[in-house]
């Protein structure tokens, strides 16, 4: 343990990600967010030599995580889908601030979260491969959901790679909010 870190900071860190799962308290998440977020020299840009490392990741994840998608819905098809999914195609219409949430809030918190601070504690304490394997895993099981939770296995992934790769976590956020923005075009199409 670090000599001015509480040890209650410390199991902040990682039990955090559970405030994703009741929306009351994900207030105290963005506020746990912003102070460890605040404690580094973070950097909220990509650098231009990165993006093409980052393009060839994605590129080559595309077919996996489309594979592992339709496999996860061919084994267990019939368990349901998120809740805001069935919602969705319940409603058969989306609001403006289910699209903000979706696109912007939930890849920005959930990356700050699961990326820059879990990820770059768990890498400190056990390393580069295991601390992706660990925050991927925590980050599909905090969705609540067996159906999506291969996918977002491969999803975090993913962007454990992104990150370890560019230490950057603007592009994680991204790389996030695409891929939402993708199911979330796929769901309307439907």
């Amino acid at each position: 343990m670090r000599n001015n870190e509480f040890v209650w900071i410390r199991y902040g860190k990682y039990l955090g990600g559970l405030l994703l799962t009741v929306p009351l308290l994900q207030p105290f998440l963005f506020c746990l967010i912003f102070y460890f977020v605040s404690k580094t020299n973070s950097k909220l840009q990509i650098n231009i030599n990165r993006v093409y490392t980052i393009l060839l990741l994605v590129l080559l994840f595309i077919p996996i995580i489309m594979l592992i998608n339709a496999l996860s819905f061919h084994l267990l098809g019939n368990l349901s889908p998120q809740e805001i999914v069935t919602t969705i195609i319940e409603e058969d219409q989306i609001s403006y601030s289910q699209i903000f949430s979706i696109l912007v809030l939930s890849p920005l918190i959930e990356e700050l979260y699961f990326r820059k601070i879990l990820l770059e504690e768990l890498f400190q304490q056990i390393g580069s491969l295991w601390s992706i394997l660990i925050s991927s895993l925590y980050f599909s099981i905090v969705h609540l959901n067996i159906l999506s939770a291969p996918t977002l296995l491969v999803l975090g992934i993913l962007l454990g790679i992104i990150f370890q790769t560019t230490k950057s976590v603007t592009a994680c956020i991204i790389v996030h909010a695409l891929f939402n923005f993708i199911m979330l075009f796929t769901m309307i199409m439907k």
